[in-house]
């Protein structure tokens, strides 16, 4: 058994207009209507990220997101997030010093974001009190290499940047955007 379907048209009137919006569908075009909205998204949400122990925040969330913008390529938006660090905490991996023989790690919330020197560290042939460069030393903790793992939750998932993108297209199209 078969069937067959035929349809007719009598009068075509969508073809015109689905023609110009595909020839209006640029992706330079594209880029400058989904990219604005990208990087709100990615910048609220890097913008709320916390460390992982809940301590004090460093503002590097925060600094991290005023530096993220979008830059035009041949695909479409690449969105930037220029901020040291933010690379190593997206994708984990090796650590190791460069200048000095340890890696050097706050332990404690009173030390967490700032170096042994700002909490008051001096080596004694600086004149330093060892009584207290013991306890600064006991706010650290020291490492010849890391591997950090790594935190694709820092920037948003594919699914959000879809969404973004396409309610920008959406809105473009209802005639609210470029």
């Amino acid at each position: 058994m078969s069937t067959t379907v035929k349809v007719s048209i009598p009068r075509d009137t969508a073809t015109a207009a689905v023609n110009h919006l595909l020839n209006t569908c640029t992706v330079t075009r594209l880029t400058a209507i989904v990219g604005p909205p990208l990087v709100d998204l990615t910048q609220k949400h890097v913008g709320a990220y916390r460390n992982q122990k809940g301590w004090p925040s460093t503002g590097f969330g925060e600094q991290a997101a005023n530096k993220t913008y979008f830059a035009p390529t041949s695909e479409g938006p690449l969105i930037v997030i220029h901020a040291q660090g933010a690379r190593q905490l997206y994708r984990g991996g090796p650590i190791q010093p460069v200048n000095k023989k340890r890696l050097v790690f706050a332990i404690d919330p009173e030390s967490y974001g700032k170096t042994m020197r700002e909490m008051g560290y001096r080596p004694k042939r600086e004149g330093g009190d060892p009584a207290a460069n013991k306890r600064i030393r006991s706010l650290f903790a020291f490492s010849k290499g890391v591997t950090q793992p790594p935190h694709p939750d820092f920037i948003p998932s594919p699914e959000a940047y879809g969404r973004a993108a396409i309610g920008a297209i959406s809105e473009a199209i209802r005639g609210g955007a470029a």
